[in-house]
């Protein structure tokens, strides 16, 4: 790792920074991550490229295209999973993830778009100490999000950690459209304050408009616990080519829903139907646990269905959704901007009404 600081850098570690602890704070395939202190006194992580390890990445990439190209001429499931597209993008993330510099540049990406949430924190790019082999970035001090114990012990509120976590992806896939495609527990650090630290950003998942559509849609039929929709959200995200119809997906869907108790079932079973849910103490009762008896507009939303008022994402503060559609607008809280075509008639099949303010009809 020396070798490499110092043909990238042109320096030996030892010159280029105050301190550089020779022992890896971790490591990987590709590359592993040391603790150091700039000359200015900052603390710092460089992350080093392992000598060789592009060449072998471009032998297995390579072995793993021509298996695909050969499965997909033999094998009809493989040419209709888009094996060989599956394969090339694969590699072309793979080839991502080995350029420090693409990975410098998402971070700063990921800066940028939560710059006004002071609850998520990016490790700021050491420029100077960036190339495509080696990146120097900030050290962000926390602890791991699946340690729950030290979480408890510093007094973490979990259930705010929870909510600013959901918050952060929520706003990457259906605002931003830029994700962090690798958030296991090591990439998410839970700072004194309860703020986030990400870390890692070699990989990310990058979201168009059509697929934030889709993955809305499906959310809409989640929200209304509706087989038919769910089925046919799902059959659009599909990648498959012959795949089944969607009234096909919704009858093994509807099987699965009656094989697994919803919150009503186990209430009905437990002698508390009709009764404010423990997890809520605050909720009415629905419609179908009071009786025939109670009146629509005394639901939560107003719509007497039985159904669970719907959920309300908040933005990030300060932002406007760039979303064209009233379905998005009413997962994120925006309805200022009128609906198109497409939006009311989405918005009819789904109970929705027409474009109203989405404080209106979202849970308070």
């Amino acid at each position: 790792m020396r070798t490499v600081i110092t043909e990238e850098l042109g320096t030996p570690p030892e010159e280029f920074f105050s301190s550089f602890d020779p022992t890896p704070l971790a490591s990987a395939s590709i590359g592993q991550a040391h603790a150091a202190t700039m000359l200015d006194a900052t603390p710092v992580v460089v992350k080093v490229q392992r000598p060789g390890v592009i060449a072998e990445a471009n032998l297995d990439l390579e072995v793993l295209q021509n298996l695909s190209a050969q499965a997909s001429r033999h094998w009809e499931l493989a040419a209709d999973y888009n094996l060989t597209g599956i394969a090339a993008e694969f590699a072309r993330t793979m080839r991502e993830e080995l350029d420090y510099l693409h990975e410098a540049r998402n971070a700063e990406r990921f800066a940028h778009n939560f710059a006004g949430d002071p609850s998520i924190h990016i490790p700021r790019i050491i420029w100077g100490a960036t190339t495509s082999r080696v990146i120097t970035l900030e050290r962000i001090i926390g602890l791991n999000v699946g340690d729950a114990d030290a979480l408890d012990r510093e007094g973490i509120d979990r259930r705010q950690l929870i909510e600013r976590a959901v918050a952060a992806i929520t706003q990457m896939v259906l605002v931003d459209g830029f994700v962090h495609a690798d958030p296991h527990p090591g990439n998410l650090l839970v700072e004194p304050d309860g703020g986030i630290g990400l870390i890692d950003f070699g990989m990310v998942c990058v979201i168009d408009e059509q697929l934030r559509e889709q993955i809305t849609d499906l959310l809409l039929a989640l929200t209304r616990n509706d087989p038919n929709r769910i089925g046919a959200a799902l059959i659009e995200l599909s990648v498959a080519r012959g795949v089944g119809r969607s009234g096909q997906a919704a009858g093994r869907l509807r099987a699965v829903h009656r094989d697994v108790p919803g919150p009503r079932d186990r209430r009905a079973r437990d002698g508390t139907a009709g009764k404010p849910s423990a997890r809520d103490p605050a909720r009415p009762p629905l419609p179908a646990e009071a009786g025939d008896g109670h009146r629509a507009q005394d639901a939560p939303d107003g719509r007497g269905d039985g159904h669970p008022p719907r959920p309300r994402i908040q933005p990030r503060p300060g932002t406007r959704t760039p979303c064209r559609t009233a379905d998005r607008r009413v997962l994120l809280g925006d309805g200022d901007c009128p609906p198109t075509g497409a939006s009311r008639r989405r918005r009819r099949e789904a109970g929705l009404g027409g474009c109203r303010n989405a404080s209106a009809i979202s849970s308070t």
